[in-house]
């Protein structure tokens, strides 16, 4: 987060004398941290703001959150952390990071009061490790060898493939991304692909650097011997929640597979070096309900009325994309994607009764907050069902992500993964209905 940004939100959210001090003024007696304010920090914040996070600092114990209580309460009051850019008038999520007007006047209340650590016992600390999960991984897999970013200003899309042999099949219950390095590794992409008992294990390797049409071209040729025989995908930015499944849900997983990862680094200005790594989470127990993903969008399916190729300076275009259902499903949560030009973004889904299925509603997209959107519980949607999705784009001078000043012209290549073009894409994590 820029210095900057940082300061006028403060300026403009948290000064002793300003802002609306109604919803504090309303809290009465003392507001301690022990007491008051550890559950709500431990519940919203620890999980990114600890040692082994991806945010900046750490928030865990009393130290930590009482030096920057005025901070703190500037974020909350203007909703910019916890962060969490779906409408909740639209719909709830259950993994969603929301604050309550009750726990943001909580915590202004505290700040007001000096911060007091208060005479209650001292909550637990939380522990973290690399990862989100409060568990340990059943199967780390650590990319094969250190890629080293040259530090030219220059992204690079860098390709592995992982041969992966197990003891036995087993079913996954949730993977996990741990960047090796956080200011390098700007977005990551997954896919598992099953090979026979048979299969040799040999050749698969890595790093293939993308930005080399010979190695983008090898990379292609190797898939050609498993791409039909995909298991589960999945995606990684910071802050993104993880997909762990429960109630026996998962993905079948063969003895042998390979993961198939895509790492996409920023531009650096300095030499830079990652080794990152995937866990894997498995079930106990066989699964009863085995998942699928999808991503629909540009170059995966459905319509774009009009046609998504090219963004033109000084505009503000909007597209529909139109999916129709082929067979009935229960939806278990949605994964938004756009660039840096992405302003809006609606999807929703219309039963062949006329009934509308909400899914999600982004109403200021930020790239940097990118998220997997999990269902309160699965929506059901019908066979004969058309998924509507409405998003808008903003390539003017004032939409402070553009990446060029004067605007450019901005390609849409389908799948294209360059930061400074654009996508419209939605991945949704599903189970087939009998009905």
């Amino acid at each position: 987060m820029c210095l900057w940004l940082l300061a006028s939100i403060v300026s403009a959210c948290s000064s002793d004398d300003g802002g609306d001090p109604a919803t504090a003024a309303n809290i009465t007696g003392p507001v301690t941290f022990n007491q008051d304010i550890a559950p709500i920090i431990h519940g919203n914040c620890s999980i990114c703001h600890n040692d082994l996070g991806s945010a900046p600092f750490p928030l865990v114990d009393y130290d930590d959150v009482a030096k920057r209580s005025r901070f703190i309460s500037a974020v909350t009051e203007s909703r910019y952390m916890p962060p969490w850019i779906a409408d909740p008038e639209f719909r709830h999520f259950s993994n969603e990071r929301l604050l309550d007007e009750r726990e943001i006047a909580l915590i202004r209340a505290w700040h007001e009061q000096g911060a007091p650590r208060g005479d209650a016992p001292a909550p637990a600390t939380p522990t973290f490790r690399s990862g989100l999960s409060p568990r340990a991984a059943d199967l780390r897999i650590e990319m094969p060898e250190e890629f080293t970013i040259p530090g030219d200003n220059e992204e690079y899309f860098v390709s592995y493939l992982i041969s992966v042999e197990l003891d036995q099949p087993r079913d996954l219950s949730g993977m996990e991304f741990i960047a090796g390095n956080l200011k390098a590794v700007h977005h990551a992409n997954f896919a598992f692909f099953g090979l026979d008992d048979d299969a040799s294990m040999d050749g698969f390797s890595g790093p293939f650097v993308l930005n080399d049409e010979s190695q983008s071209d090898q990379l292609a040729a190797r898939y050609e011997e498993f791409e039909d025989n995909p298991l589960y995908v999945d995606g990684w930015v910071p802050g993104k929640s993880p997909n762990h499944f429960k109630n026996r849900m998962g993905a079948h997983f063969p003895k042998k597979f390979v993961l198939a990862v895509q790492l996409h680094y920023a531009p650096m200005p300095v030499e830079a070096r990652d080794r990152s790594v995937v866990e894997l989470f498995f079930h106990d127990e066989p699964i009863v309900t085995e998942l699928f993903a999808i991503a629909i969008g540009t170059a995966k399916g459905g319509t774009v009325v009009p046609d998504f190729n090219l963004i033109l300076p000084n505009t503000t275009p909007s597209y529909e994309l139109t999916f129709d259902v082929d067979r009935s499903v229960s939806v278990l949560s949605v994964a938004p994607h756009m660039h840096l030009l992405g302003h809006t973004f609606k999807a929703h889904a219309v039963t062949p009764e006329g009934d509308m299925i909400q899914l999600v509603s982004i109403p200021e997209w930020d790239f940097s907050w990118q998220e997997n959107y999990n269902f309160e519980r699965p929506l059901r949607i019908p066979r004969g069902s058309r998924i509507f999705i409405n998003a808008s784009f903003d390539n003017t001078a004032n939409n402070p992500s553009n990446p060029f000043d004067p605007p450019r012209p901005i390609v849409c290549e389908g799948d294209e993964m360059k930061t400074t073009n654009e996508m419209l894409v939605m991945t949704m994590i599903y189970y087939p209905l009998p009905f």
